[in-house]
């Protein structure tokens, strides 16, 4: 009877597993699988590539595999070849054992295969595209960037398998195309974030480069880097238009190295399965189950207790559910009761976002949207509650439904500086836009960089929130340090600012000795664009402020 069964396994016969042990199904976490069946699939596959013949491929069981392809085959022994060949083929029974390394295994498990080769229910071989690095590396990119990170590194594009997602597809793929321009000092991480319009994000990947095989120091001057990531979104993603920031930081103090921002373009689509209510609140950072409009019910927010200065922008995503398909567009208000009792009403916003309202929403769909609020200038200090509410009773007569979001602190101004009372203060006047002067700064050498006070007064109250940057450049203007921050150590975005307040910004900066210029403007994080510069004498060149000459060591 047992001969029976094997006869349709023609002509992997030793792919066969006995069903009652629970056959292809068990197999792999039981027994050691594979004696090179499926390699001979893995080469064919191959085979119909543009001039196979010319290819190298590198494979376990590399001489069962040459004997069907038509190329070079090299075996998979170490991790090397894996670096420089045209594909990479991994066979099940290597995987069992570990072989050739767990870095090299770790990292291809972060890729999505090209193909996988599937015999008599159970996967034996999986084949990527390479190489990973080289010095000619025919990529296709679907978005060519060209933009520096620092004098070593260029990242040279993005490329996606496509450009449309369902918001609920498993493992994107994403791939960057560095080239090394010249050694690479540090070991750095890198950031994937998938941004929307206002900076939010909605999907990221961290990672050293590559999985860790070449840390950014060990990579070779003239070389090409193919590095591919998995990406996932958050699956409550609204529909509609993003872009990626793509970051390089410092592997063990997380200060970053160098970004770009809102590169490359992807649209997301709803999710063709609505997601499982009761699997989602387990994702959730905090869950709520408060039906506060008919079919409408808010399920989750990521909101945590915090302090904030009235003026102060915070963040938060709320996440909702659809019992059944909506009829209309739904707002709702966010209202802040403050512990004397007095209620203070904060905004009233759609639930859904601007391009995707409720009334376009389907049966049992869940949608995350993010908000910003600030409370008002002349808000009472003091301690508040949070509360969502709806914009339509559950029914005739019933009173309108809220939910509770968590209590948050609000602080009044701090007390502004007099500058008539620092006497080591350097005047200097130059306006950033429209609505921030730099009036003064104070300059200290240390042991290993700069201390550097700057003076900030606002005209009235920023619209947005601006990063101020420090940059410390030799006499061919390469930066050779910078810093990057929120004013104020992150704790006073320019948001929160009030009208003719000053306010001391504080920076250290190290860097090795040498003559330096010092050079300081602010941006925007969402695009990167810098504030426009007028001092006296007019417009300043690349919106940046040259404040001092200063040398470093002896």
């Amino acid at each position: 009877m047992q001969i029976g069964f094997i006869v349709q396994y023609h002509p992997y016969y030793l792919s066969y597993f006995n069903p009652l042990m629970g056959g292809h199904y068990t197999a792999p976490y039981l027994v050691n699988i594979g004696w090179g069946e499926g390699l001979d699939e893995a080469a064919r596959y191959l085979n119909r590539k543009q001039n196979a013949e010319g290819m190298i491929v590198t494979s376990w069981y590399s001489w069962q595999f040459s004997s069907y392809f038509n190329g070079q085959t090299i075996d998979l022994s170490d991790n090397f070849p894996a670096y420089g060949a045209d594909y990479t083929v991994f066979y099940i029974n290597q995987l069992q054992r570990g072989f050739p390394s767990r870095e090299l295994l770790t990292y291809f498990n972060d890729r999505i295969p090209e193909k996988v080769i599937n015999v008599n229910g159970i996967d034996y071989a999986w084949i990527y595209q390479g190489p990973i690095t080289g010095e000619k590396i025919n990529g296709d990119m679907t978005y060519q960037l060209n933009h520096p990170f620092g004098k070593t590194i260029n990242l040279m594009g993005i490329d996606l398998p496509q450009t449309t997602f369902v918001a609920d597809m498993p493992d994107k793929a994403i791939t960057l195309y560095w080239q090394v321009i010249s050694f690479v000092p540090g070991d750095y991480n890198v950031s994937i974030r998938v941004v929307d319009e206002f900076g939010v994000i909605w999907g990221q990947v961290d990672r050293l480069p590559i999985g860790g095989l070449f840390r950014t120091n060990q990579w070779l001057p003239g070389h090409i880097i193919r590095d591919e990531y998995k990406l996932n979104l958050d699956p409550a993603i609204p529909p509609g238009k993003y872009t990626f920031d793509i970051l390089m930081y410092d592997f063990e103090t997380e200060e970053i190295f160098e970004q770009v921002q809102s590169v490359g373009s992807i649209t997301v689509t709803p999710p063709e399965t609505p997601l499982d209510l009761d699997t989602f609140h387990s994702l959730l950072p905090h869950t709520q189950q408060t039906e506060l409009m008919p079919n409408l019910s808010l399920i989750g927010h990521d909101f945590e207790p915090t302090s904030v200065l009235v003026g102060q922008k915070e963040r938060f995503k709320l996440y909702w559910y659809a019992d059944k398909k909506l009829s209309r567009d739904h707002n709702f208000y966010l209202v802040a009761q403050h512990t004397s009792g007095l209620q203070l009403p904060l905004f009233i916003q759609p639930v859904g976002s601007k391009k995707y309202p409720t009334s376009q929403w389907q049966a049992k769909h869940i949608l995350a949207v993010a908000h910003y609020f600030a409370f008002p200038f002349d808000a009472p200090e003091g301690d508040y509650t949070l509360s969502i509410r709806g914009d339509t009773s559950l029914s005739a007569g019933e009173p309108i439904c809220q939910a509770e979001l968590g209590k948050i602190t609000v602080l009044g101004p701090p007390s502004t500086i007099d500058l008539t009372e620092l006497p080591q203060i350097e005047p200097f006047t130059a306006q950033l836009g429209d609505e921030v002067r730099l009036i003064g700064y104070q300059l200290k050498k240390t042991a290993i960089g700069i201390d550097l006070q700057l003076y900030w007064q606002s005209i009235w109250t920023p619209s947005d929130d601006f990063k101020v940057f420090v940059h410390v450049s030799d006499e061919n203007e390469n930066i050779v340090a910078q810093e990057d921050s929120i004013p104020v150590g992150g704790t006073r975005p320019t948001t929160s600012w009030f009208p003719a307040e000053v306010l001391a910004d504080r920076y250290f900066v190290s860097a090795p000795p040498g003559e330096y210029t010092i050079w300081i403007g602010m941006y925007s994080p969402i695009d990167g664009q810098r504030l426009p510069i007028v001092n006296s004498s007019g417009s300043v060149s690349q919106n940046r402020i040259q404040l001092a000459r200063i040398r470093i060591g002896k």
